[in-house]
């Protein structure tokens, strides 16, 4: 009998995007993001495209505003548009690019039903001495090798410290596809302690990635 694989007992956040209300010129739309997130502050984004298909597009968005608030949690309005009966697509971004896309909502065309809200994803899936292993998933048409993105690793730390705090460990993200698996290896994992690892959209460097655009986040040992 093959053995199975039990996944670890952990907390996880992730954001959430939802759409309160809709007319021929206006949209609304509200936010709950990560804890420590200043989405002003860090550039945080919301697009919007006229598109049926429930995925980041290849073109560029019909429009565009920054979110102009550091509340965590808040809500604001596209204005001044001109919704025909067709779908459009709406989605949250970490930062000021289509790139630092976390989160999509749709507006369905008139008669349909709208499809449930897309946000992104990270599990810790093994635990061992020397290793802690995660998968990953990100809203469909995303890039992550091509959108900069990366994963780190922290110990004994709240999910607000991922902001600025220094990771025990960080790497790329390489794959093509928006979602996948992956491993901290080589390091020592110490008993009753937390371990936090953190997906970020964008802004990987091998140096000093940008830790602004933390999308989601697993913790063990809490």
């Amino acid at each position: 009998m093959a053995q199975q694989t039990v996944v670890p007992a952990q907390t996880k956040y992730q954001p959430t995007f939802s759409l309160t209300n809709v007319t021929g010129t206006t949209i609304d739309y509200a936010w709950e993001t990560m804890p420590g997130n200043l989405p002003e502050t860090y550039g945080n984004t919301v697009f919007l495209w006229q598109t049926a298909a429930q995925q980041v597009p290849s073109t560029a968005p019909a429009k565009s505003q920054a979110v102009g608030s550091d509340d965590e949690d808040g809500s604001d309005q596209f204005g001044e548009l001109q919704l025909t009966e067709e779908s459009y697509l709406v989605a949250y971004a970490v930062g000021g690019k289509v790139a630092n896309i976390v989160m999509l909502a749709m507006v369905p065309a008139a008669g349909e039903t709208a499809s449930q809200i897309v946000v992104p994803d990270v599990m810790i899936t093994f635990v061992g001495s020397t290793s802690i292993s995660f998968s990953y998933e990100m809203p469909p048409g995303t890039q992550p090798g091509v959108d900069g993105d990366w994963v780190g690793i922290w110990e004994g730390v709240g999910e607000s410290a991922l902001y600025a705090s220094p990771p025990m460990g960080i790497q790329a993200i390489d794959e093509g596809s928006p979602s996948g698996e992956g491993a901290f290896r080589g390091i020592e994992v110490l008993r009753d302690t937390k371990y936090t690892i953190g997906y970020f959209k964008g802004g990987w460097d091998p140096k000093k990635p940008t830790q602004t655009t933390l999308a989601c986040s697993a913790s063990i040992g809490d």
